[in-house]
């Protein structure tokens, strides 16, 4: 078993370890933003972490304004969601040397109320 994610956020610096956020309308990640997350999952190479993506408010605002409605704005906030999660799982692979087998991406929440990803810690 892991340590709760609020638990470690000692360990970052009193970083928030559950969740990355991001830009409204944005899966552009924000690499420095990462350093945190990525000393935790260094130095807890047990901690396997679930990545779910997310949409808010301001999202759906943002894409509105590109001109997604309806379907076509339910569409885009789902493929956002999971664009937030891939980008940081690829982020964290490629920039940090974390293994891809200890990042797992979860069903996204198309209508959440947070602008980015959810992180919660998985039990091998």
């Amino acid at each position: 078993a892991t340590a709760p994610l609020a638990a470690l956020s000692l360990l970052s610096g009193g970083v928030d370890l559950e969740k990355v956020p991001f830009a409204a309308g944005s899966a552009s990640v924000d690499d420095a933003q990462l350093e945190p997350l990525a000393k935790v999952l260094t130095q807890r190479p047990a901690l396997t972490l679930g990545l779910s993506g997310s949409c808010s408010d301001a999202d759906a605002a943002a894409l509105t304004t590109k001109g997604d409605t309806g379907k076509a704005l339910a569409d885009a906030l789902s493929s956002l969601a999971n664009a937030r999660a891939s980008a940081l799982k690829l982020a964290l692979i490629e920039h940090h040397g974390i293994s891809a087998d200890r990042l797992y991406l979860q069903q996204p929440q198309a209508q959440g109320k947070l602008a980015g990803v959810a992180l919660s810690a998985i039990s091998k």
